[in-house]
């Protein structure tokens, strides 16, 4: 399946707007829940271009990782060339 970019565009701000309002709406204590929202957040904003507001929701992330191997691994971004 594929879109055209105006079409994807607009889906992707209405789940990031659906995805920062649960994030704001909901106390959520689950970690894999958690990190798994934010590697969604992570991923629509590195396509919007957002690299900076990525880097800062990875680092979030790796901040809930217990192990200190999974901190580094974790919601790993391709380089930004």
């Amino acid at each position: 399946m594929q879109a055209d970019s105006a079409t994807f565009d607009a889906f992707a701000m209405k789940v990031r707007a659906d995805l920062d309002s649960v994030l704001l709406s909901y106390e959520i204590s689950d970690k894999a829940t958690m990190r798994t929202l934010l590697s969604t957040k992570a991923d629509l904003q590195e396509l919007a271009g957002d690299y900076q507001g990525a880097l800062e929701t990875v680092k979030a992330i790796r901040g809930m990782e217990d192990k200190p191997a999974a901190r580094l691994t974790s919601a790993c971004l391709p380089s930004q060339n």
